[in-house]
């Protein structure tokens, strides 16, 4: 009897809601029962039913993902047939008002389902990753699946990320999916270094006579009369000469380059229900980086020799440090952008409008018919 008993999975335009339903082919009038067993547990009664029925036999008690196994009874609780296994789909819901962000477990989560539904314009991100989405239906509530967020930079000093490879594969797509192929921007370019420290300054004038005034400087300030010591710093006639300006700062580092859009692929076998949209953003190239602080001023000059015997005047004092660089560097220069990557839309999809928005070109609307 096994030809004359056979189930099949149907299925609800609701996310998860799967069916098992039963055939009867040329079977006998009578009592006849349908139980099952899921996995390892006990089997259980799925229904009695009386034949001929004129009403559907289903089982409507599963859960996506288990495997359940069928098998027809004769009332007196003969087995009539052969247990029939049978596998009930999943289907994986990103849905941004019931979850704060993706499970990072995403691409297992896609093995197997039957149906991707992105509701209330649910967004999936690859991160330039690469993604692989093989189902036999889309359902998008104006979803978007991108391969950077915009406006994705790197960090300082790194190159932007490319997209990746991404692949939808479906039998069919209901409602509205727009796909986004960005590169990532890159990082900004590093700092400058700083100039280069300015040179010492000229050495303080050997005094070689005697002079009272020195005598009467040397005195008073042995002595630490503040007054005096402050203006014997500032007048002696044998201190050091002021160091050099420092230099300007060096120009920073060039800007890092944007990534690549990455590569699409799709094949959509039904668009007749559907709205296609697929945009390509290459990754900017990153700003320049701050220019290099100014070189710090020289150190000042040795003093002068003294005609003094040690101990009895203090060493003449250095001059005074000079002034720091007079400017920062010059930005650096802004980095290249990213390039466009490949695609590959199916020949159906004449619905379908790419956006190509590249550095110095014009934004264009085309169908995405076309390979290259």
């Amino acid at each position: 009897l096994d030809d004359r008993f056979s189930a099949a999975i149907g299925f609800t335009e609701v996310a998860n809601s799967y069916y098992v339903k039963f055939a009867f082919k040329d079977l006998e009038n009578g009592k006849w029962s349908v139980r099952r067993q899921k996995e390892k547990d006990a089997d259980v009664l799925v229904v009695d039913l009386q034949l001929p029925s004129q009403e559907p036999i289903e089982d409507r008690r599963v859960e996506p993902g288990r495997i359940y196994t069928y098998q027809l009874f004769r009332f007196d609780g003969t087995a009539s047939s052969q247990p029939i296994a049978v596998t009930i789909p999943h289907d994986v819901v990103v849905n941004p008002k019931g979850q704060a962000k993706q499970s990072v477990d995403f691409k297992t989560q896609l093995l197997g389902a039957k149906r991707l539904f992105l509701l209330n314009e649910a967004l999936i991100s690859t991160l330039g990753s690469g993604l692989i989405i093989d189902v036999e239906e889309i359902v998008s509530e104006n979803g978007e699946i991108n391969t950077f967020p915009a406006n994705a930079t790197a960090a300082n000093g790194l190159p932007g990320l490319g997209g990746g490879k991404l692949e939808i594969r479906a039998k069919r797509l209901s409602g509205t999916l727009n796909i986004s192929m960005r590169g990532q921007n890159g990082g900004r370019g590093l700092k400058g270094s700083e100039g280069l420290p300015g040179g010492v300054g000229a050495k303080g004038k050997d005094l070689t006579t005697q002079d009272p005034m020195l005598e009467s400087l040397c005195y008073y300030s042995m002595q630490r009369w503040p007054p005096v010591m402050e203006n014997w710093i500032k007048t002696h006639p044998a201190r050091g000469g002021r160091g050099k300006q420092g230099d300007v700062g060096f120009q920073g580092y060039p800007g890092l380059p944007g990534g690549d859009t990455g590569s699409l692929n799709v094949a959509i076998s039904d668009l007749t229900k559907a709205k296609l949209k697929v945009t390509f953003n290459a990754g900017s190239g990153g700003a320049g980086g701050g220019g290099g602080d100014p070189g710090p001023g020289g150190p000042g000059g040795p003093g002068g020799s003294l005609p003094v015997p040690d101990g009895l005047c203090p060493a003449a004092p250095e001059g005074e440090v000079g002034p720091k660089g007079a400017s920062y560097g010059p930005e650096g220069p802004k980095g290249l952008s990213g390039n466009a990557g490949t695609y590959e839309l199916n020949k159906k999809a004449a619905k379908v409008v790419c956006v190509f928005n590249f550095p110095n070109t014009t934004i264009r609307y085309e169908p995405c018919v076309i390979s290259f």
